[in-house]
C-alpha cells in the first residue's frame, strides 16, 4: 500500500485523489487507512468506503471510520459498483480516481472499469 501511495505522489504530484476503498476484515484496516492518509496527505480529497464482494470483507462502516478518524472526508457506500459510479460522478476535472484495498475488490470492478474505457 505504501508503494502505491508513494507512486501516486511521485507520478501525479499535487493531483487531488478520490479513492474507492474496500478491505478484507483479516487485514489491518486502520493501519492501511493511516498509511494512505499519511503519505497522500491533503491530496487524498475523499474516500468512498465500500464492502468487498466477499464474505471476508470488513464492513464499509469500519473502513469509513478508519479514514474519518484521520480527518479524511469519507462516504460510506455498501455496494462496490455504486461506490465506483458515485466517485466517478463526483470527480472534478483533473482528479485521479483510485480503487484500492483488496485485490478482490479490484477483480470485481475491473470489467466495469474496462467497459468504460472503450
Amino acid at each position: 500500500m505504501s508503494v502505491l501511495a508513494r507512486g501516486l505522489r511521485r507520478l501525479f504530484p499535487g493531483k487531488e485523489i478520490q479513492a474507492v476503498v474496500g478491505i478484507l476484515d483479516n487485514r489491518p484496516v486502520e493501519a492501511i487507512a493511516s498509511l494512505l492518509s499519511s503519505i497522500l496527505g491533503s491530496d487524498l480529497r475523499k474516500v468512498y468506503a465500500t464492502t468487498v464482494p466477499d464474505p471476508k470483507s470488513a464492513s464499509c462502516d469500519r473502513v469509513a471510520r478508519a479514514f474519518r478518524d484521520l480527518g479524511v472526508e469519507t462516504v460510506e457506500v455498501e455496494d462496490a459498483l455504486t461506490a465506483l459510479n458515485t466517485a466517478e460522478c463526483k470527480m472534478k476535472v483533473g482528479e485521479l480516481l483510485v480503487v484500492t484495498g483488496s485485490l478482490y475488490l479490484l477483480g470485481y470492478l475491473r470489467p466495469y472499469i474496462l467497459k468504460r474505457r472503450l
